[in-house]
């Protein structure tokens, strides 16, 4: 979709009013890692199934089936499934003063990770992508009737929760993660709360799509990811820092989880 001095190129085109592409062409290297590099538009992914992570503008983030990660233009980040739930993920490339102006009214400009955006996104995104590459005029304005729809559900999911049900969620998670390091039990949250274990894990995966527990595991793996990225702590320090009960242990989890040995994760570029 173009403005009236009719500009042809996608990215950077000061008259483009919205563009959009699917991501066709990838650069793996030998991990079997997507590298994108000075995405000059840009980039919506979605996670139809499974798990993987994303490094981005120096922060990681891990996501799982249901979560959008929005990246910002000019930038650069770098893709991998997890090893023992592979993903399935839509990527799209998007420019324009449309995509701008409606990313800032919304106050989305600086949100990276949108979690549990459930099925009615998921079907957006199947829409958008049978329009996308599609160079039909009518075809991109529908694209762009339905990426505004996927901008307001992104608002929605960045916005406090006015439900109780959300509210409690919230305070669980919040909970969870103030005791990343010392760990937590259901039994704790049911106190805190003055819920059953069922109501406990009710809220929790109706909000979040996870249970506590396997939201915990995700926290605990994060923090184990940035204690071996960014710290010189052996290990052995950081299996005792996250309350595993020996190296060992700590060793076979982390590779379970990411298909790497915590020392071989360590060597990995940031």
């Amino acid at each position: 979709m173009k403005g009236t001095n009719g500009g042809d190129s996608f990215s950077g085109a000061v008259d483009t009013i919205f563009a959009i592409t699917s991501s066709k062409l990838a650069r793996w290297d030998e991990t079997g890692r997507i590298i994108r590099e000075n995405v000059k538009d840009y980039s919506l992914v979605f996670v139809q199934q499974g798990k993987g992570d994303i490094w981005y503008n120096g922060d990681y983030y891990q996501v799982s089936a249901g979560d959008i990660c929005l990246l910002s233009q000019h930038s650069s980040y770098i893709c991998q499934s997890n090893a023992q739930d592979p993903w399935v993920i839509v990527e799209f490339h998007l420019y324009g003063t449309l995509v701008q102006n409606l990313l800032k009214g919304y106050g989305l400009q600086n949100q990276v990770r949108f979690t549990g955006c459930g099925p009615f996104v998921g079907d957006l995104f199947d829409r958008m992508l049978n329009l996308a590459d599609s160079e039909d005029s009518a075809s991109q304005e529908q694209a762009a009737v339905i990426f505004h729809q996927i901008a307001a559900q992104l608002y929605k999911r960045a916005q406090p929760a006015d439900k109780p049900g959300k509210q409690i969620a919230q305070e669980m998670r919040r909970y969870i993660d103030a005791h990343v390091e010392d760990g937590f039990t259901v039994d704790e949250l049911c106190d805190k709360l003055h819920l059953s274990r069922s109501g406990v894990f009710r809220h929790f995966r109706q909000s979040y799509g996870l249970t506590p527990c396997e939201y915990y595991q995700q926290r605990r793996l994060e923090a184990a990811q940035n204690l071996l990225r960014s710290s010189a702590m052996s290990v052995q320090e950081i299996a005792c820092k996250l309350r595993f009960t020996d190296q060992r242990y700590f060793s076979g989890w982390f590779k379970k989880q990411t298909g790497m040995a915590p020392r071989e994760y360590r060597k990995q570029p940031a």
